[in-house]
């Protein structure tokens, strides 16, 4: 009721009469240039194709608010993110991005539900503010007078507005735009009085003690990182003070970035992830500065990475996101995924723009145990979980570089009477991954069919071997592996990888087992078996 009220208000004319108010000549500061972007979707974009969300939009012109546009898709198109694109294709994209963010002004620029919430006026704001030099009708100049001016508008609606959005790290990117506003002199630097002790709020609730986003996905950890490092730059470069809490949470939070990373640089596939770029990480990483060593498990975050010769094990082992940060949560409980050097070997299914996420966020969809098809913890749809794992217990051993981790979860015992308990094993040598699941029950409980999933990368070729037995693995780089297994019959099935745009095919290794009275043991093993 108090939200449909709000944009009811806001949406009135004598609203739009409340943001009027200086518009500055000049700015203060420049904050630092958003080198993220990607020079081939750029040139991609002066072609006249304009992809946000997974959607296609003119990049003439835009259909603003197409209606077969959905909200991601839309949250995309007026977050202007595309503009460090065009930022990487240099200045023969001065023309279109100044017409991009002239035509939004004209045509875009009215109040709405999606394009003007606290986060989406934030990244814009930051990305108009980033490429100022862009936008400028000569190079280094301040941008025009009409941008300046709508810049100075959405600043002060975002002022009011800024801590009611979307929790988690949608909340750092509305206080990001705020900050720069006020640090570039869009609006007067009440607005760093305004944006700060909500920072130093949310820097508390966001980055857990041991560095991982309480969203506990990697991307929101990339985000999340990216954020507070441009927070922090444009507060220098204002000349303000930084908050010893902001340089301590880039510090931990980079770390925690880096121990998502797989050996190709990019990043593991948990609650909404997809891989991203290894290069724009490297970047964001030599820009945090951070010293923090990369942590072996994470605690807090509920994650494990075992890592030995070129092998990676990053594993899921805590409770999902609580409630409000969990829009993205997958219910992966137990979960992991194993790359070998440059190769990925074991996957999730992952989460890309554009992609029906509901069949994403599934048990099924992630390298782990599935009870009977259903889900570890329940995926609602449109986002976020109801009944989840109530108790995820985790344990590590080391010995001469020997690596165990045991973990369990109740998420199958209210239905099923089942609790799931994982076992993996890395040899010091990297070439040797074994697992133990089971599944204990409780008293009396029924016998019930379930299946262990290991999702493969495409690049990955799979082959049968000894009539069922066993399954060769071949990785781009020609590194043998074969997987076995006991207590359970394997089979090959089709799967899906879908880490960045749109969808891949793929295949699965499945072992299919039922439980039996007092419980089942699935024992299984991935070992190296040569190169090329």
């Amino acid at each position: 009721m108090i939200q449909r009220l709000a944009s009811w208000v806001y949406k009135r004319p004598l609203y739009a009469l409340t943001l009027a108010g200086r518009v500055p000549q000049v700015l203060s500061c420049l904050p630092p240039p958003d080198k993220s972007g990607d020079a081939a979707r750029g040139r991609l974009i002066l072609g006249g194709a304009l992809v946000c969300g997974g959607q296609k939009f003119a990049a003439a012109r835009p259909k603003w608010f197409d209606p077969a546009a959905d909200r991601p898709a839309l949250a995309a198109l007026h977050g202007f993110g595309y503009l460090a694109d065009l930022a990487a294709v240099g200045e023969s994209a001065r023309g279109c991005a100044s017409a991009l963010v002239g035509d939004w002004i004209a045509s875009g620029s009215q109040w709405h539900d999606v394009t003007w919430a606290p986060e989406i006026l934030g990244s814009r704001i930051a990305a108009w503010l980033s490429h100022a030099a862009l936008l400028s009708s000569a190079a280094n100049q301040a941008p025009d007078r009409a941008i300046l001016n709508s810049l100075a508008r959405q600043t002060r609606h975002l002022a009011r507005v800024v801590a009611g959005g979307r929790a988690g790290v949608a909340r750092l990117d509305a206080l990001k735009g705020l900050i720069y506003g006020g640090a570039c002199g869009i609006v007067s630097r009440r607005a760093l009085g305004r944006g700060l002790p909500i920072l130093r709020l949310e820097l508390d609730r966001q980055v857990l003690a041991d560095g991982t986003h309480a969203e506990k996905s990697p991307a929101a950890q990339y985000r999340a990182v990216a954020d507070l490092v441009d927070i922090r730059d444009v507060l220098q470069a204002a000349g303000h003070p930084v908050p010893k809490e902001l340089h301590d949470a880039i510090g931990r939070a980079a770390a925690m970035l880096s121990f998502f990373r797989h050996g190709d640089g990019e990043l593991a596939l948990f609650n909404g992830a997809a891989s991203g770029s290894a290069k724009a990480i490297d970047a964001l990483l030599m820009r945090s500065r951070s010293k923090e060593p990369v942590p072996v498990a994470a605690g807090d975050g509920g994650f494990q990475r075992l890592a030995a010769g070129t092998t990676v094990v990053i594993q899921d082992v805590g409770k999902p996101p609580r409630p409000g940060l969990d829009t993205a949560a997958h219910a992966g409980c137990l979960a992991f995924e194993m790359s070998d050097g440059s190769d990925r070997l074991v996957v999730n299914c992952g989460a890309a723009a554009g992609v029906n996420g509901e069949s994403l966020r599934t048990t099924a969809a992630h390298s782990t145990l599935v009870v009977a098809d259903v889900n570890s913890a329940e995926v609602t749809p449109g986002g976020g979980l109801g009944r989840r794992p109530m108790h995820v217990d985790a344990s590590r051993d080391e010995t001469d570089g020997n690596i165990w981790v045991t973990a369990s979860h109740d998420g199958y015992r209210d239905r099923f009477g089942l609790t799931h308990r994982r076992r993996l094993y890395l040899s010091a040598a990297g070439d040797n991954l074994r697992g133990e699941d089971t599944l204990v029950s409780t008293e009396g409980a029924a016998a019930h069919e379930f299946a262990v999933r290991f999702h493969l990368h495409p690049d990955v070729k799979a082959s049968m071997l000894q009539n069922g037995a066993a399954v060769l693995l071949q990785t781009p780089s020609g590194r043998g592996w074969r997987f076995q297994n006991s207590g359970g019959t394997p089979r090959l099935d089709e799967s899906i990888y879908a880490a960045h745009d749109g969808i891949r095919r793929s295949q699965q290794i499945v072992i299919d087992a039922a439980t039996q009275r007092g419980g089942s043991v699935v024992k299984w093993a991935f070992q190296r078996v040569s190169e090329r």
